[in-house]
């Protein structure tokens, strides 16, 4: 991931994780606020330049259907009722959209967006995948068609595919790919992040005794 998309992509993520820590804690932080200040740091995702500003609407897309997704989880109604997707594109669709998206207009963009959306798969993002092949008109991965659809083999396999892709793109920024079971490895490729946003975040978790079991949902 380049300097510049993981400068945008990191204050995302920890805002998000932070502010699931803050519920661990007993701390009831002010939604709205924070829902604010996030939209502002998506709003950042926007001001891409070069080469990647043709992919940062997919980035703030990708970013904004995680952030929603765990912080509701988190906080149910009170993050719900008013969604950084609804502020954002005015839809609540996140569960199919997050794999619609990609599979639509990601495989044509560039590396980084990919690993924004491999980051934001390890980082728990479960959604409908099942849902958004169905509204694609394709076979969902990891399924034959003689079988029964299963969705945790097909996000699996999904995300297996999605880290062979950023590897092909640059072949040091993974490893093979993990689980999607927020194993996150270091996105390394040269740049600035190195996991930095995700490993940096889960590791302040884990020292606070929060474990993986703080984002699961």
């Amino acid at each position: 991931m380049t300097p510049e998309v993981a400068d945008r992509v990191e204050p995302v993520i920890h805002a998000v994780l932070d502010l699931r820590a803050a519920g661990h804690h007993g701390r009831r932080p002010d939604l709205e606020r924070e829902r604010d200040r996030l939209h502002d740091l998506l709003d950042g995702v926007r001001t891409l330049s070069g080469p990647a500003a043709r992919d940062a609407d997919l980035i703030r897309r990708c970013l904004t259907y995680w952030a929603d997704e765990s912080l509701q989880a988190k906080y149910g109604d009170a993050w719900g009722r008013d969604l950084l997707e609804w502020r954002s594109y005015g839809t609540r669709d996140r569960g199919y959209r997050f794999y619609h998206d990609f599979e639509q207009d990601g495989r044509h963009a560039g590396a980084d967006a990919a690993e924004v959306w491999y980051l934001a798969s390890s980082l728990g993002f479960q959604g409908d995948i099942l849902l958004a092949f169905e509204k694609l008109g394709r076979q969902p991965p990891g399924v034959r068609p003689d079988e029964r659809p299963d969705a945790a083999r097909a996000r699996e396999a999904w995300v297996r595919a999605l880290a062979r892709r950023v590897t092909r793109d640059d072949p040091a920024a993974l490893e093979e790919g993990p689980p999607p079971d927020g194993d996150v490895r270091p996105l390394q490729g040269g740049t600035l992040l190195r996991g930095a946003a995700a490993l940096t975040a889960i590791a302040a978790l884990l020292a606070a005794g929060l474990g993986w079991a703080a984002l699961s949902y």
